[in-house]
C-alpha cells in the first residue's frame, strides 16, 4: 500500500507498507530538505507498535501502526500544529490503495476504503477552505463508486459541489 499526504508547502510524507505474508511494514518519512528517517516494522499478530520521529527543529510525526488482525492497518500522522490526518484502510487481500491528500490549511481530512476484490481506488481531495470532506468508498467488484461528502454542516451531497472541493475517484 502507499499512503502519500503532501502538506500546504514544501513539505512531503510519504508512507509505504508493503505486505509479503511475512507481516514485514516499511515505512518511510521523507521530509522536505536533506532529512530522511526510514522506519521499519515487523510483526505477526495483534501486537500494536508506536512509532516516533522526531525532525529537526519543532515538527513532530509520530507513526502509530495497530494491528487487529491479517486485514487492518490504521495509521495516523500528527503533525506540528492542530494538524491531524488519520488514514485508515480496510481490505481482504494483498490489494494497493494509494491515498492522496492536499490541503492549504489546518483542515482535517478522514479517509477510508473499503472494497472486497483486488481493485485498485485511488482518491485524491483538493480544497483551500474550512470545509471537512469525509470520503467513503464500498468497492465490490470494477464498478465506479460516486463519492458521498459530508461538509461542514449539515448538508450531504452525493457527488462532489463545484466550488467548493475537488473530488476525483477512478480506476486503474
Amino acid at each position: 500500500m502507499l499512503r502519500e499526504v503532501l502538506w500546504s508547502g514544501p513539505h512531503r510524507t510519504p508512507l509505504e507498507v508493503l505486505w509479503s505474508g511475512s507481516h514485514r511494514t516499511p515505512l518511510e518519512v521523507l521530509w522536505s530538505g536533506p532529512h530522511r528517517t526510514p522506519l521499519e516494522v515487523l510483526w505477526s499478530g495483534p501486537h500494536r507498535t508506536p512509532l516516533e520521529v522526531l525532525w529537526s527543529g519543532p515538527h513532530r510525526t509520530p507513526l502509530e501502526v495497530l494491528w487487529s488482525g491479517p486485514h487492518r492497518t490504521p495509521l495516523e500522522v500528527l503533525w506540528s500544529g492542530p494538524h491531524r490526518t488519520p488514514l485508515e484502510v480496510l481490505w481482504s487481500g494483498p490489494h494497493r490503495t494509494p491515498l492522496e491528500v492536499l490541503w492549504s490549511g489546518p483542515h482535517r481530512t478522514p479517509l477510508e476504503v473499503l472494497w472486497s476484490g483486488p481493485h485498485r481506488t485511488p482518491l485524491e481531495v483538493l480544497w483551500s477552505g474550512p470545509h471537512r470532506t469525509p470520503l467513503e468508498v464500498l468497492w465490490s467488484g470494477p464498478h465506479r463508486t460516486p463519492l458521498e461528502v459530508l461538509w461542514s454542516g449539515p448538508h450531504r451531497t452525493p457527488r462532489d459541489v463545484p466550488g467548493s472541493g475537488h473530488i476525483l475517484l477512478q480506476q486503474e
